[in-house]
């Protein structure tokens, strides 16, 4: 069983859209939130918060970037789970821990509906969950 990520080609163009309409926006707007402790946290700290098990998600996304070094970038995957997240009309920015969990869960179950997978010594997970285990591995 060969290590793959699977993306179909209208997936992919669609991502990489959005990815150079956001290009301009990063530079005049940083995707943050207030914490509990009412400093700035990045969205891509939030994501990663969500995780219950770090130490595995970390050795995940190890994996992961083995087989997609190109996305082994901390402020690229925070935007990819935010496109994500938000293609469906979510606002993600402001959502709350348990709105967050809800909307990455339901982007991981559309993952699995569009094939959009991740093969990684014998499990199968979603791209979704696969990035933001990279993501935790980068921080």
């Amino acid at each position: 069983m060969s290590d793959e990520i699977k993306i179909n080609r209208r997936s992919f163009i669609i991502s990489a859209i959005c990815l150079g309409a956001l290009s301009p926006i990063q530079l005049q707007y940083e995707w943050t939130a207030p914490s509990d402790q009412n400093e700035p946290s990045s969205f891509g700290s939030r994501m990663t918060r969500l995780l219950r098990h770090r130490e595995s998600a970390k050795i995940i996304g190890i994996e992961y970037l083995k087989i997609a070094p190109y996305e082994a970038d901390k402020r690229a995957l925070a935007d990819l789970l935010y496109i994500g997240l938000t293609q469906y009309g979510a606002d993600a920015v402001d959502a709350d821990p348990t709105r967050l969990s809800e909307l990455l869960e339901l982007r991981m179950r559309l993952d699995f509906e569009e094939e959009k997978i991740v093969k990684l010594r014998g499990w199968i997970i979603s791209l979704s969950e696969a990035r933001l285990c990279a993501l935790a591995a980068l921080s």
